[in-house]
């Protein structure tokens, strides 16, 4: 037979990182090895996306949306204790701001604090409602979500494919009201490579698994509404990918800097059906037959090399209807 013991050995702790007492124990030690913090490169570059689209379609409307623990609907910044630790609600933070009003957005953002779980699939059901509100949903302008995670789906610390599935299923709504979706992953392994079909290919690890449904919240995949259930490949053309990784935080704003060339604007097609109204001050004085209105059309020859006004080739008549209401 034996004896299995222990006793309190009584220690004091160091009181400072600067405690110069040999006798007092350092219990934690900090080692970010001189790498900037995930969350700071985010905010950085998420700023440097609000910049952009406030420069080039100030009327663009972001809002913005945190995820973690247990879900919240009101609109804030919110965290929540349990066991001791504390954690972010998913919530929106900021709902929908015109871009032009970058300080407030940029201010929600640099508010920002990590904690907590990765709960996507409450994020996603946070953004869809957005999409979905009577001020978005038919107002034919482009939408464009960016899911952006620095891990796997979780509700505590496994994948949890049951949170995959309700981000995917979110996804797939918004996908189908017309919405771009893109996704971000910082993660080690993290590959955005088209081209791979997920309908057939099985994951065998977390990393691929997380791949895998990084690829399917995307529109690389806009009819998937599961782990399981992927649908074709809608991969875009020339060899880009919905799905994007970033190894630095340089790649990080590179990408978002991307993203932010292809939102704004209107999905409104200018076709032989399309009606142009052109709304004039009351004190305007119009004159009561329409032929008197010369109405001209012109090609657009791109934009200025800094991009601020675009040029037009040679004038031609508009052979169309005019009218004076």
């Amino acid at each position: 037979s034996g004896f299995l013991g222990w006793k309190w050995n009584s220690v004091t702790p160091k009181t400072s990182a600067n405690d110069p007492n040999a006798n007092h124990v350092q219990f934690y030690q900090l080692d970010d090895n001189g790498s900037t913090k995930k969350i700071d490169s985010l905010k950085k570059a998420v700023n440097g996306f609000i910049d952009n689209v406030a420069e080039q379609s100030p009327n663009s409307q972001i809002a913005l949306v945190k995820f973690a623990g247990d879900k919240k609907y009101e609109v804030g910044n919110d965290t929540y204790r349990e066991d001791g630790y504390t954690y972010n609600y998913p919530q929106i933070v900021q709902n929908l701001t015109a871009a032009s009003d970058s300080q407030r957005l940029k201010k929600a953002v640099d508010a920002l604090r990590p904690a907590g779980a990765t709960r996507a699939d409450y994020g996603m059901e946070l953004a869809k409602n957005i999409i979905n509100s009577s001020d978005v949903a038919n107002n034919g302008r482009k939408k464009t979500v960016i899911m952006f995670t620095d891990g796997k789906p979780t509700s505590r610390s496994d994948f949890d494919n049951d949170v995959a599935d309700s981000a995917i299923k979110n996804s797939k709504d918004m996908k189908t009201a017309d919405t771009t979706v893109y996704t971000i992953g910082v993660f080690e392994g993290a590959d955005g490579t088209p081209g791979k079909d997920w309908n057939v290919t099985r994951p065998t690890t977390d990393v691929e698994r997380t791949n895998k449904y990084m690829h399917l919240v995307s529109s690389n995949y806009k009819n998937a509404k599961g782990m399981n259930d992927t649908g074709e490949a809608t991969y875009p053309t020339d060899g880009k990918s919905y799905f994007l990784s970033a190894g630095s935080a340089d790649e990080l704003s590179s990408i978002f800097q991307q993203i932010s060339q292809e939102v704004g604007g209107s999905t409104s097609k200018l076709d032989e059906k399309a009606t142009i109204k052109d709304i004039v001050t009351p004190y305007f004085n119009m004159p009561t037959d329409p032929k008197e209105v010369k109405v001209y059309t012109a090609d657009s020859d791109g934009v200025e090399s800094d991009g601020s006004t675009v040029k037009w080739m040679g004038k031609e008549p508009f052979d169309g209807t005019v009218s004076i209401q």
